[in-house]
């Protein structure tokens, strides 16, 4: 009896991570789809979204306002980061 109790809480732990794995699949699946197929620099704010990576990655972790009528390019010339 304890032997069958044994095997259909293996058989339940077995099932319950069977909806984690397909989820992590699915994800990675469409994720990477999602990566191929949209060029870079399509969406209207990601320039903004490099820019301040490349800042972040520069270790300048405090991001500072810009002028953008005063100095346009400033956000691609480095302007934000000096």
């Amino acid at each position: 009896m304890q032997k069958q109790n044994t095997m259909r809480r293996n058989e339940c732990r077995h099932h319950s991570a069977f909806p984690e794995k397909v989820f992590l699949i699915v994800g990675i699946l469409f994720g990477t789809l999602f990566l191929l197929i949209t060029p870079p620099f399509q969406v209207p704010d990601e320039p903004n979204h490099f820019s301040r990576a490349f800042h972040v990655s520069e270790l300048c972790l405090l991001a500072q306002k810009l002028d953008l009528q005063k100095a346009p390019d400033a956000m691609f010339l480095g302007g934000a980061h000096k």
